[in-house]
């Protein structure tokens, strides 16, 4: 992950972030199955959603 300030004008701040993709859907991926056992979907049992 590489972070760089693009605006800094007194209160004012901007940052551009750049993330391999690898590194995003690994964690996207880790969240989901995180997640998975609360979510509803109508049709699926809870905890069962594809």
């Amino acid at each position: 992950m590489q972070v760089t300030e693009t605006l800094n004008e007194g209160l004012k701040r901007g940052y551009t972030i750049t993330i391999a993709a690898a590194e995003l859907d690994a964690k996207v991926t880790e969240k989901l199955l995180e997640a998975q056992p609360e979510i509803e979907i109508k049709g699926f049992r809870k905890g069962k959603v594809p």
